[in-house]
């Protein structure tokens, strides 16, 4: 077994088949999920704090928002991790002729 590999961050993962690799879907949607939550909060975040009679009560709002952010994240990583790949949009938007 040759050091080379791991010197570089390279992990061959085609002769380790225990199952815990994770999909290329996961792993996107988690690289996602840190900018869809951030975009999240903060649209939640100016709507609590634009509007006057919201931000009365900001104290009980913005808790809300941080929860609701980090439920509703997943979701929409989940949702748009395929769409990220470029595979997905070739097959889609491919028309014969073109490039």
């Amino acid at each position: 077994m040759s050091a080379e590999p791991f010197l570089c961050g390279y992990v061959d993962m085609t002769e380790h088949k225990g199952g815990n690799e994770m999909s290329t879907r996961f792993q996107i949607a988690v690289l996602l999920s840190l900018t869809i939550n951030a975009v999240l909060f903060g649209i939640g975040m100016i709507i609590v704090l634009t509007i006057p009679d919201l931000a009365q009560n900001a104290k009980y709002l913005i808790p809300l928002v941080i929860g609701c952010s980090f439920l509703i994240t997943p979701f929409i990583a989940w949702f748009m991790a395929p769409r990220m790949r470029n595979r997905y949009w070739q097959n889609r938007n491919h028309k014969t002729g073109s490039f």
